[in-house]
């Protein structure tokens, strides 16, 4: 394969992968991709101890939105609540925890 630039003085040949210039031969090589590690580390959220009452599933899924509190569960928004996909079961059974604790405070 020929190359020649528009001013037509220069004429660049390759073959079989490498590079022959004026001087001598050079190889042309792919730069190579540096791949970033993709694992990522899991931190281990812990619940407060007002949380062992509840069922694993449901403890699975406050860990993952890092849910760590009761006073966090109490500023979550609507939106955020239909974010954690909650089985009907699980949304009744927070309800009843919620309900609990707050008359827990309120005693206290």
């Amino acid at each position: 394969m020929n190359l020649i630039n528009n001013s037509k003085d220069r004429t660049i040949n390759i073959k079989d992968g490498k590079l022959n210039s004026d001087t001598n031969a050079k190889e042309i090589t792919k730069p190579i991709a540096k791949k970033e590690s993709t694992t990522k580390e899991k931190r281990s959220i812990e619940l407060s101890k007002e949380f062992e009452s509840l069922s694993k599933s449901l403890k699975e899924k406050l860990k993952k939105f890092a849910i760590k509190s009761p006073d966090i569960l109490l500023n979550i928004t609507n939106s955020e609540l239909k974010d954690m996909k909650l089985s009907s079961k699980e949304n009744k059974e927070l309800g009843e925890f919620v309900k609990k604790y707050l008359n827990t405070n309120k005693n206290e």
